[in-house]
């Protein structure tokens, strides 16, 4: 009988993983004792041994009838008719893009987001402009999106939203605002909002508004957030004053008083529109924890907060030592830690069900198709404009405002725009290319949540350092620990039943 499979245990249980069926299933113990047997090639040999007698002596198990013995090895035997031993299959042929792949994405994109300024009214260390990174603003004025930039965007990108070529149910668009801090630009949210309800372009019923904030103008500006039902991303190092001491103000004093005033103010004089469209986001460096920040949040606002790690790429070869030294990554937590009540990433988590269960579909029509006929995407990168399209200060195009500005994919300005899908695909191609052989060694493959342009792909750097040899023992000490997690935690698979996976 074919061997291709992990079985894993925990404290209390035993299980079984089929690489090629991508399934987790909970084994007896009988039966995970006989496919230990059946590993070391002596199953045969051991069965014929018990074959006249009543009752049968198993290590860590104990006594037990013959019966039930080949009854689990019936069992077993039906697993391996229905391919749950099966050699896992060769990864599929790479996956080419091409100009009608990027237009599609275009037309089918949740989200418009627009970097209306430069400008900030904090100086963050860590911030991606600041001294850990090579990307600098360039001259001494912040510059700003022009009001004719954003109508030349929106009356490209809208009509594809609205023609056929958009396959969504009940179809939603996103317009971001982002910065810089977005609400000292206020003047121009106010005309591009006004742009779109006086223009024909689109049924304002199909759009709602996000913007990520600092939160330090909130009080001058809550009522017109609230009026125009914005969501709003509010970032705060969670925690305590001590947690925050890199988002500071010009003057080198802790931010962190004044945005958790504004929130309280928030809270409690909007407190419907505080539950349904305020979430937070923080970062997780040296002077704070994730557990501690997941406990401040749910503490005192009853929010989850979206964690995430400093960006590496595009760093600074002079501050690289410094910048390691602060960095802290969310798998490390996970990790490193030997005790199994660690409170992981939801989003780890969710990544984990999804990939590794076998029993989650994302959408409904994986129901139809055979994911493993898919041809395959390395690493998690998004297909370029799938779900956000990004325009920066100086319009320039982007699929994500977390990419460093060297992947820009074209350009707008007062007067003309450069889209080319033909030349977007064959960039993507030659990315993808330096992923492949790499990831395809990884045992995170299939559940890699790693942006492709956060690994300096395209560069003499490019590297993950997140990369795991694909080996059964790393895959038993895999499962096992994340299964732990779940069992000992079942609220966090509870949890993740209202987050997506984005």
């Amino acid at each position: 009988m074919q061997t291709n499979y992990i079985i894993f245990s925990t404290k209390g249980n035993h299980y079984l993983y089929s690489p090629y069926k991508t399934k987790i299933l909970l084994l007896h113990p009988i039966m995970y004792y006989l496919l230990k047997l059946n590993k070391k090639g002596t199953l045969s040999k051991w069965l014929k041994s018990i074959k006249n007698e009543d009752c049968v002596w198993i290590e860590s198990i104990g006594s037990t009838s013959k019966e039930e013995v080949f009854y689990q090895y019936k069992k077993m035997r039906f697993l391996s008719h229905n391919d749950f031993f099966r050699k896992e299959e060769k990864l599929q042929n790479l996956y080419q893009f091409t100009e009608n792949d990027i237009k599609y994405s275009l037309a089918n994109t949740v989200s418009i987001t627009f970097e209306v300024t430069e400008k900030c009214n904090l100086n963050c260390e860590y911030c991606i402009y600041g001294k850990y990174y090579l990307n600098k603003r360039e001259g001494n004025k912040p510059a700003k999106l022009k009001l004719e930039s954003i109508k030349r965007i929106l009356n490209y990108v809208i009509p594809l939203w609205n023609s056929s070529l958009n396959s969504s149910f009940n179809k939603k668009l996103f317009i971001g605002f982002y910065g810089g801090e977005a609400l000292l630009n206020i003047s121009f949210i106010k005309e591009v909002i006004n742009y779109l309800k006086e223009s024909s372009l689109i049924d304002m019923h199909s759009i709602e508004f996000i913007m990520t904030t600092n939160g330090v103008l909130l009080d001058k500006y809550i009522s017109f957030l609230v009026e125009n039902n914005f969501h709003i991303k509010i970032s705060l190092d969670g925690g305590t004053k001590t947690n925050n001491l890199y988002r500071k103000f010009k003057n080198g004093q802790s931010a962190f008083t004044k945005i958790y005033s504004n929130i309280l103010r928030v809270k409690t004089d909007y407190p419907e529109y505080f539950e349904k469209n305020v979430d937070f986001i923080s970062v997780l460096h040296d002077k704070n924890e994730y557990r501690e920040i997941v406990k401040f949040f749910l503490r005192q606002f009853n929010k989850t907060a979206n964690i995430s790690e400093l960006a590496t790429d595009s760093l600074n070869p002079e501050m690289e030592d410094e910048f390691w030294r602060i960095y802290r990554s969310s798998s490390d937590i996970f990790e490193n830690s030997n005790n199994s009540e660690t409170l992981v990433s939801f989003y780890e988590i969710l990544k984990f069900i999804r990939f590794f269960s076998g029993y989650v579909k994302a959408t409904y029509t994986d129901l139809l198709t055979d994911q493993r006929a898919t041809n395959y995407l390395p690493g998690g990168t998004c297909a370029p404009f799938s779900r956000k399209i990004f325009i920066t200060a100086k319009g320039k195009i982007l699929p994500c405002e977390r990419i460093s500005h060297q992947y820009e994919l074209g350009y707008v300005n007062e007067s003309e725009m450069y889209f080319d899908f033909d030349s977007i695909s064959k960039k993507y191609n030659i990315y993808y290319s330096a992923l492949y052989k790499r990831c395809c060694k990884c045992m995170y493959r299939q559940q890699c949540g790693e942006c492709m342009f956060h690994l300096n792909v395209g560069t003499k750097d490019f590297k993950c350092k997140k990369f795991r040899k694909n080996s059964e023992e790393n895959n038993e000490k895999f499962l096992s620990a994340y299964m732990s997690i779940l069992e000992q935690n079942s609220f966090l698979y509870l949890q993740t039943t209202h987050f997506k996976l984005i």
